[in-house]
Formats: C-alpha cells, sequence, structure tokens
C-alpha cells in the first residue's frame, strides 16, 4: 500500500513536471474526449456507469478517478482493467497511462518491456506525451549501456594492470 502511494504520487509529479498527465491529453488524437478529468455535466457515477457500458473515454476517465482516489491494490487492478479495455478501443491517453501502470507495477505485474509497447502504441496514435517519454526512455537505456561499458572497460584494464 505505501509502495503504491508512493510510486502513484511519483507518477503524478512526474506528470505534473514534464506536463504528461492526463489533463494535458493530445486533443487531436481523440477529438470527443475531453482535456480534464471532468467534463462539464459529467459525474463520478455518470463516468462509473458509461464505463460499465464499454464507452472507452468513460473507462479511460473512470480509470483515471480509481487510480488518483485508490488505496487498495483492488481498485489499482480495476483501474488497469478500464484502461485496457479502453486503450483496445484505440484511446491513445488510456495506451500511454497503461505504459505508466506497466512501468511502475501499479495494478499490473511491473513490465518494462510491455510498458514501452504502450508507450508506442500511445505514440502511434498521435499521444505526443508518449514520443517525449519514449525519447526519455531512450536516452535513459543509451546512458546504461554507456555504463556498463566504461564498467567493462575498467574491469578489463584491472585484469590487465
Amino acid at each position: 500500500m505505501i509502495k503504491q502511494s508512493v510510486l502513484l504520487i511519483s507518477l503524478l509529479v512526474w506528470g505534473v513536471v514534464t506536463g504528461c498527465g492526463p489533463e494535458n491529453e493530445n486533443p487531436k488524437q481523440n477529438k470527443a474526449s475531453s482535456t480534464t478529468n471532468e467534463a462539464p455535466g459529467t459525474s463520478r457515477d455518470d463516468w462509473k456507469a458509461k464505463a460499465a457500458d464499454g464507452d472507452r473515454e468513460a473507462q479511460y476517465q473512470w480509470a483515471l478517478e480509481l487510480l488518483k482516489n485508490h488505496g487498495s491494490e483492488d481498485l489499482a487492478v480495476k483501474a488497469a482493467e478500464h484502461l485496457t479495455n479502453a486503450a483496445g478501443q484505440g484511446h491513445a491517453g488510456a495506451m500511454f497511462e497503461l505504459g505508466l501502470l506497466y512501468r511502475n507495477g501499479i495494478g499490473v505485474n511491473l513490465n518494462t518491456e510491455v510498458a514501452e509497447q504502450w508507450f508506442q502504441r500511445a505514440a502511434g496514435n498521435g499521444y505526443s506525451k508518449a514520443e517525449a517519454l519514449l525519447k526519455d526512455l531512450e536516452r535513459e537505456k543509451s546512458g546504461k549501456k554507456l555504463a556498463r561499458i566504461k564498467e567493462s572497460i575498467e574491469t578489463y584494464n584491472k585484469g590487465v594492470s
């Protein structure tokens, strides 16, 4: 529970700092979607009911609501299920958020490869925040590779001396 709360807070902070939060959804990717968690005239109960009916935007919004207010693994799992359904219907924001869940192991098993696949799908659907995150991940991978190469060279040099 504490681990999940820390991860959720770090996700939210990351979203605010980088502008990658759900409120910054690329309107081009989904003209019918709202740019905030609460569209005018739409309540939590409306999102929940529409999500149960399979509406992709409602599933996305309801999942964000569950994540924002989750206090249990069960709610995080339900949020991941709703995001998976919305992503399966082509919602790029849901693809991105699902990637974040997989990257941090919230509501799903931690899996960075699956996370990257969801980020790539979101980017492929015009979600600019996913494109930016993929660039960051690539830089991170390059830095790790460089560190391993340097470590190997140092190890080799120690053995030669």
